[in-house]
């Protein structure tokens, strides 16, 4: 990743490229040798910049995904903090089982459940859910939810929030 990215970056700079691009190669490749923010308003902000719209694109293409509103309900959920599957289904509005549901997302691998590794003070630790892929966390996260801004051109806006 580090060969993808701008010479002599910083390994802080190197991991926060990682954070947001993950480490696709052709991801890499579009974000080019330019800073983060280049990358985040040229590469991925920009409505015809080639990261804009991927996520949503390979879900779409997955088998036996027909409708993928809730798919991508649960992914902004997901990476927006909601993390177990009662507060998915809350912020959605949905009944748990019917999130439960579509958290077939980890079959294909977009998010993964995490068991954590000791228990918490009182008891048992509770295992949560997240997305999978930095990229994917990032755009659920950031660029899913301000496409009608993004749409209407308010890049640096929403550059500057992020």
């Amino acid at each position: 990743m580090a060969a993808f990215g701008p010479p002599k970056a910083s390994p802080t700079e190197l991991l926060e490229r990682f954070s947001i691009i993950g480490g696709t190669p052709q991801y890499q490749r579009w974000a080019g040798r330019r800073s983060l923010t280049g990358v985040i308003e040229d590469v991925i902000l920009s409505p015809d910049a080639p990261l804009y719209d991927d996520p949503e694109h390979l879900i779409r293409e997955e088998e036996g995904i027909r409708e993928p509103g809730p798919y991508f309900g649960i992914m902004e959920a997901i990476a927006r903090g909601y993390t177990d599957p009662t507060a998915i289904a809350g912020k959605l509005q949905i009944s748990s089982q019917l999130a439960t549901k579509f958290l077939r997302l980890a079959e294909l691998g977009y998010v993964m459940r995490v068991e954590p590794l000791e228990p918490s003070h009182g008891g048992r630790a509770r295992a949560y859910w997240k997305v999978s892929d930095p990229y994917f966390h990032f755009w659920f996260g950031h660029v899913f939810p301000n496409r009608s801004r993004l749409s209407r051109g308010r890049i640096k806006e929403v550059g500057a929030e992020i």
